[in-house]
């Protein structure tokens, strides 16, 4: 059996909500892609909420039902990644993520970081988390320092 058939029959077989969370994921992911390609960073990151020293923001830990649609997100956003047309680097992860964070009301935080030591903007990264969920961008290299953030909302 094609590969493609297999991945049809088990995205078809799946329960309704994570066929549901696949398709949010995908599409924030393009709506994503598409801002990052057209938009002024500026732009975008008014979006993202507002910018914020590294390590300032916290965000109290969430409910267990919370945590549940948490790693959902991070889950759909690991599971359509690949199977998309096009790359989907971190900052289009994370800000999909976030968007998805958004709609669903729960408080989440982009962070940009770059290696220490590098006198460069090389290898910069963006991931997110939300209430001490891991959504997009991990693991860390261990290197990796926090330039800024972007929580939503705002503190």
């Amino acid at each position: 059996m094609n590969g493609r058939v297999r991945r049809a029959r088990l995205f078809l077989t799946m329960p309704r909500h994570k066929r549901r969370l696949l398709v949010e994921a995908a599409l924030m992911m393009c709506a994503a892609k598409l801002a990052l390609a057209t938009l002024p960073f500026r732009r975008v990151t008014r979006w993202m909420g507002p910018p914020t020293p590294p390590g300032e923001p916290s965000i109290s830990p969430a409910a267990n039902a919370d945590v549940q649609r948490l790693r959902g997100i991070s889950w759909a956003i690991a599971t359509a990644a690949p199977h998309l047309p096009f790359a989907t680097p971190c900052l289009v992860r994370a800000l999909a993520g976030h968007a998805m964070c958004r709609r669903r009301g729960l408080a989440s935080i982009v962070h940009f970081g770059a290696p220490h030591g590098r006198g460069s903007l090389d290898g910069t990264h963006a991931w997110l988390d939300a209430s001490g969920v891991r959504l997009a961008g991990y693991p860390l290299d261990r290197d990796m320092v926090e330039l800024g953030c972007f929580p939503w909302p705002a503190p």
